[in-house]
């Protein structure tokens, strides 16, 4: 509605089922595009650091900001960065952080077949890697050399959740992929 921006929430999420190789040398950050798009190459995007990650492996971001541009259009994604780029931005809620789009469609997926697209603000190496839900590795895509990739794929597994891993050398993304 319209007071929304006016409001702060409370995000959790089980990092156990989103990031389930989460490491300690990991810092975990909300991604909030402004824009609605999903196109998080925009400067209408927030990122927050998570306040606190429970024992029990329950992320929490406290006070987040919701629709502040008043489109009532904003669309969100979690990702991680190596501690290194979190320390050298400690406070900062806008890092510049090299932009990555990842898109992974349909999803959900009812045959198997699924396409991959990833863009990069430069060129350079991708691995993607898609795992079940007990972390074993399914398949594995690389790509080398480019700033635009496009994969397509065909999941012959059992219906149920998959993590997709995008890994470059300064970022980790994380997407699930639906199968019934």
């Amino acid at each position: 509605g319209k007071n929304i921006s006016s409001n702060f929430t409370q995000v959790k999420v089980d990092i156990k089922k989103l990031f389930p190789q989460l490491l300690n040398e990991r810092v975990m950050y909300l991604v909030i595009d402004r824009t609605g798009t999903g196109d998080f190459s925009s400067t209408q995007r927030t990122y927050l650091k998570v306040d606190s990650i429970s024992a029990d492996g329950i992320a929490t971001f406290n006070n987040v900001a919701w629709d502040t541009d008043g489109s009532g259009s904003d669309v969100f994604t979690f990702g991680l960065k190596n501690t290194s780029f979190a320390e050298s931005h400690p406070n900062n809620k806008n890092p510049q952080v090299p932009f990555i789009q990842f898109q992974l469609y349909p999803n959900p997926v009812s045959n198997g077949q699924y396409k991959l697209s990833v863009n990069l603000d430069k060129p350079g190496d991708i691995i993607i890697q898609i795992y079940d839900l007990s972390y074993r590795l399914i398949e594995t895509w690389k790509g080398s050399g480019s700033s635009t990739y496009l994969f397509s794929g065909m999941l012959k597994a059992p219906a149920g959740s998959y993590t997709v891993k995008l890994k470059t050398s300064h970022s980790e993304l994380y997407r699930m992929l639906i199968l019934q």
